[in-house]
């Protein structure tokens, strides 16, 4: 017998770190790590409904370092709003994020712009409380 699954969390397909990095290089990056990392401003995490802290993978570079951007736009965006909505904010795409190799500017998500600190902090500065820009 099959039993058919609920609705699932709209979380529940995107990347996600729960307490310790798995897949980085060589050295994976223990929860007091992570807690630190946090502690100082340097990334955040959103607490689930499992009871777990989650850290989205975004925030990481290829060696397992958070983007240094991250603590710039946490320092703009914390004081005004939990981390679900800064979550949101860095998943939806944002008018003032634009990707202009396509035919016509295009919106993306802060979460793909990291390259672009300038941009990603103007678009944190014009934030209004919600994750439509």
């Amino acid at each position: 017998m099959t039993t058919k699954k609920g609705p699932q969390p709209w979380y529940r397909d995107h990347v996600w770190l729960i307490s310790s990095i798995e897949s980085m290089e060589d050295s994976p990056i223990s929860v007091e790590t992570l807690e630190l990392w946090e502690s100082e401003g340097r990334l955040f995490s959103v607490d689930g409904a499992d009871g777990r802290r989650h850290y989205p993978h975004f925030q990481f570079q290829h060696d397992g370092q958070p983007f240094p951007v991250i603590r710039h736009l946490l320092q703009i965006l914390q004081p005004c709003i939990d981390n679900w909505i800064i979550l949101a904010w860095f998943r939806h795409p944002n008018s003032w994020i634009l990707d202009e190799t396509m035919s016509k500017p295009t919106p993306i998500a802060p979460s793909a712009a990291f390259n672009r600190p300038e941009e990603l902090l103007r678009a944190a500065a014009n934030f209004r409380g919600t994750y439509v820009a």
